[in-house]
């Protein structure tokens, strides 16, 4: 589904050079639809590795811990 849109906002954006404002509102209708989908495949993505990341630092830091303790 997404490329297609993004394509038809491509092709609306480089066939509207002759009028100024469907020009402008097209670009940022491409733009709005492609950074909407960057969102939507960033969050998730974003999301794991924060975890992942969250997960190996407290496990790091309880080990320390035990170390510290003996």
């Amino acid at each position: 589904m997404y490329p297609k849109v993004i394509l038809r906002s491509i092709g609306g954006f480089f066939g509207s050079f002759s009028s100024n404002a469907s020009f402008i509102f097209s670009f940022i209708f491409s733009f709005f639809i492609i950074s909407s989908s960057f969102i939507f495949f960033l969050i998730p993505f974003s999301f794991i590795f924060s975890f992942i990341f969250f997960l190996r630092n407290h496990s790091y830091t309880q080990k320390k811990i035990q170390q510290t303790q003996k």
